[in-house]
């Protein structure tokens, strides 16, 4: 029915409709996803497969005792608010490209996540965001091709739970002896900060990890908003890094 109806979308939690401006046009029809089973199995076996349609909730709840991903559950479960996590979907957040301030796309971008589509089609997520990989299909679930060794995921919110951070860090040690980075809500699309990656080791220190941040802070664009000024948003990513490297070694030791 998506296929053949002009100005159709899917829908699945529906907080990204409750939350459209009012300048944008909304589609003449919306078709359901959630009677699909497929789309809410959440597989994590040695590359972890999560369905479209699996919440915020769900994902945090299934990986409460999968260490390795305790990035990515972190991300699921401390995202916008309880009511909002048990509606919004995986699916959802990484389609929303317009949407800067998503917990889980950075925390998947760590992870070289990968997205799988109707079509059948395999899409890296790094490749969706920057607009390279876009078919205009339905995704229908988002794959971790490897388990990592360790993962965090950080945020700052500048005034309660709730609010959309103004800046987001997820590490990633993928047991290769390096770490991946990703940044989210800071620039209008979340990015790997391919310059610090090629400077940091999976043993680096929290504090030399904050001091090759601050140097690379002219590789990022921030972006302005009423949130927080883009100036800010770069300025907070040095101690967000620290705190990020800091709960990684913990995450070791657990």
């Amino acid at each position: 029915m998506l296929a053949t109806a002009e100005g159709s979308a899917a829908l699945a939690g529906g907080t990204w409709i409750m939350r459209r401006n009012g300048d944008e046009r909304a589609p003449s029809l919306y078709v359901s996803l959630q009677q699909i089973p497929a789309l809410r199995e959440i597989d994590l076996g040695s590359s972890a497969r999560i369905g479209a349609c699996v919440t915020h909730s769900s994902l945090a709840s299934a990986l409460a005792g999968v260490t390795e991903l305790a990035g990515l559950r972190d991300a699921a479960g401390r995202s916008a608010n309880p009511a909002v996590r048990n509606m919004a979907t995986i699916g959802g957040g990484v389609a929303a490209t317009t949407f800067p301030a998503s917990d889980l796309v950075p925390a998947l971008l760590a992870l070289d996540a990968r997205l799988e589509t109707a079509e059948g089609e395999t899409v890296p997520l790094e490749a969706f965001l920057a607009g390279r990989a876009r078919s205009g299909g339905l995704i229908t679930a988002v794959v971790v091709p490897a388990r990592p060794a360790r993962s965090a995921h950080v945020r700052l919110l500048l005034r309660a739970a709730g609010d959309y951070p103004v800046a987001i860090v997820s590490v990633v040690d993928a047991g290769d002896g390096r770490l991946r980075v990703a940044v989210g809500s800071v620039a209008s699309v979340a990015f790997r900060w391919a310059a610090l990656e090629a400077r940091l080791d999976a043993g680096e220190s929290p504090e030399t990890a904050a001091a090759a941040a601050r140097e690379l802070l002219p590789t990022v664009a921030p972006r302005d908003d009423v949130d927080a000024p883009g100036w800010y948003r770069a300025e907070v990513l040095p101690a967000l890094v620290e705190r990020a490297v800091a709960r990684l070694h913990a995450e070791q030791h657990t």
